[in-house]
């Protein structure tokens, strides 16, 4: 009974490690007073799957599919301990876009992969910090 409860902390602690728990939403933030960017994550077996919100240009251009996607419009599969690699759909133009996401620390890296989206260019990196809830 006590190496059963042992393990199961040791799953969790490990979960925890990696910015994302078992059923439960994290949220990471970016910007400045010019664009915001928002990412929710969930974990799911070696998957993450979420949901992005950039609003750029003190909110004249907006992409979130809040309403059209059930929430849903990032898909990443798991490549090493805290990396993945997936597919951002867009509500602004409709495309999907290749992305990747880095835990390091506190900090979600996120970058697109293969062309330029409407409010980030291709490659460039953007740093989101864990909210605090």
């Amino acid at each position: 009974m006590k190496r059963t409860l042992l393990l199961l902390l040791f799953g969790l602690l490990v979960s925890l490690s990696n910015y994302t728990a078992w059923g439960q939403t994290i949220n990471y933030h970016s910007g400045d007073s010019i664009n915001i960017y928002s990412i929710d994550l969930k974990q799911v077996s070696d998957s993450l799957i979420g949901n992005h919100c950039f609003t750029a240009y003190r909110g004249s251009k907006i992409d979130c599919c809040l309403d059209k996607t059930d929430g849903k419009s990032l898909y990443l599969k798991k490549q090493s301990a805290n990396n993945y690699l997936g597919l951002m759909k867009s509500c602004y133009d409709y495309k999907l876009y290749h992305v990747s996401i880095s835990f390091i620390n506190d900090t979600l890296l996120f970058i697109l992969k293969d062309d330029t989206h409407e409010f980030l260019e291709k490659d460039k990196k953007v740093f989101f910090i864990k909210s605090k809830h």
